[in-house]
């Protein structure tokens, strides 16, 4: 995935990104955060500076609705919380042609202060459903087996 321009939805504190840049530092990625909490974007911005070289950083993030947002100048656009989404209104708004990797879990505990699912996924196959890609390249879920909230995540990444 060397000289892309990737989009993290959600990104929260962008650890997503910063977990890319760690794996392949020499991919010349750039990664745009974007997140709806402006705390969150406050705290990824004080990450990800650490990647700054002069004037130049790889990464940027925004306060931002990814339902509003524009996808086009973007490879590759990940959402790793799709749950946490009040609609499906930000997918039906990237591009076809485009990369697209998601994740979401099974909980099904809405309304709920600390999960805050807003829109639950509690199969795989509502999951793939829900989100349609052109090309699948993988698919799958891993079971996690807490002894509180056992939930399963699943991941879907292709082509829109």
């Amino acid at each position: 995935m060397p000289n892309h321009n990737i989009l993290v939805l959600g990104c929260w504190h962008n650890v997503m990104g910063m977990i890319m840049m760690i794996r392949n530092p020499h991919h010349n990625l750039k990664i745009m955060g974007i997140d709806i909490d402006s705390e969150a974007i406050e705290v990824a911005d004080k990450l990800t500076e650490a990647w700054r070289f002069e004037e130049y950083n790889p990464f940027k993030n925004e306060i931002a609705d990814a339902n509003r947002y524009s996808y086009d100048k973007y490879d590759i656009i990940i959402n790793c919380s799709v749950e946490h989404m009040d609609s499906t209104e930000w997918f039906d708004n990237i591009p076809k042609g485009k990369l697209v990797c998601l994740q979401s879990m099974s909980l099904n505990i809405v309304n709920d202060p600390i999960y805050k699912i807003k829109s639950p996924n509690t199969t795989l196959e509502a999951f793939s459903n829900k989100f349609k890609l052109e090309t699948i390249l993988f698919l799958g879920q891993k079971e996690f087996d807490y002894e509180i909230n056992p939930y399963s995540r699943y991941c879907v990444i292709g082509y829109k």
